[in-house]
């Protein structure tokens, strides 16, 4: 469930959801700071985690 955004948050969504743009657009939410939209299926609730945090990791990127 889509929860209001609260301003001062300033939290970056993490999504596997393609729609979400959309649901905020229908809904009228306010839009979080950010949406890094991730195209796969995790093998397990960590596996997002761990990939993120060696992007951030990455030299260059």
């Amino acid at each position: 469930m889509l929860r209001p955004v609260n301003a001062d948050e300033q939290r970056v969504i993490l999504m596997f959801d393609r729609a979400y743009g959309e649901l905020i657009y229908r809904l009228r939410l306010r839009s979080p700071r950010g949406v890094i939209y991730l195209r796969f299926r995790p093998h397990t609730p960590e596996e997002p985690a761990s990939i993120l945090l060696n992007l951030l990791q990455t030299e260059g990127l």
